[in-house]
């Protein structure tokens, strides 16, 4: 990631980060914190009736639900805090708002054509893609979003169906899943959540997301 961003940055994380964060905004929280290792265990005692949401690589942390969509899909979170954490999305998210990029915004294809339109009424002519994962080796279905999304900025309609098909094909043996895991359905349902996610950091530190009204 370059030390100065000047204009927006997007994280993609297809599977699952964005998507998720798209699935909890659709369920109208009062807040969304993202949370990290060294914050976290500050933050559950900040708000002790928080929902966490999220994965780790320490098995120390008790999730309330883990990172795939369909574990939560009819979790009840209307009006509560919701406290997400993501291996690497948090960091990632941490780093773009330190370069000085504006806005942030996480994004996969369920909420891409709301970013598009969120971007589009801001006109910010310079816009940089931040992909999960190692940079040098992008995910398959990261790569296919970023693609797609590119077309579609310029007019263009993107061959759906070979993204969804490489894509599933990629994870289902980069991720070690079934091709029809339903949690990939979620993941390719474009426009399912038109909420674009936002991120903002507050003083204290912490970063929040919330939908633009």
């Amino acid at each position: 990631m370059p030390q100065k961003i000047n204009g927006a940055a997007v994280f993609v994380d297809v599977f699952a980060a964005a998507t998720n964060i798209a699935l909890i905004l659709s369920k109208f929280p009062t807040v969304i914190i993202l949370v990290n290792r060294s914050n976290i265990d500050a933050m559950r005692r900040k708000y002790p009736d928080s929902v966490l949401i999220g994965e780790s690589a320490s098995g120390h942390i008790r999730f309330d639900y883990p990172h795939m969509p369909v574990s939560f899909i009819d979790a009840d979170l209307m009006g509560k805090t919701v406290l997400f954490m993501s291996i690497n999305g948090t960091a990632v998210v941490e780093k773009a708002l330190a370069t000085g990029a504006a806005p942030v915004l996480i994004a996969g294809y369920v909420n891409m054509s709301a970013t598009l339109r969120f971007l589009r009424t801001l006109q910010i002519p310079e816009c940089m893609f931040l992909m999960s994962g190692d940079e040098n080796s992008p995910t398959v279905e990261d790569e296919k979003f970023v693609m797609d999304f590119s077309q579609l900025a310029n007019g263009g309609i993107p061959d759906w169906s070979t993204s969804e098909r490489d894509s599933r094909t990629f994870m289902s043996g980069f991720y070690g899943r079934q091709a029809d895991d339903p949690n990939f359905s979620i993941v390719f349902s474009r426009d399912k959540y038109p909420y674009p996610a936002v991120c903002r950091k507050n003083p204290d530190g912490s970063v929040v997301l919330y939908v633009p009204v």
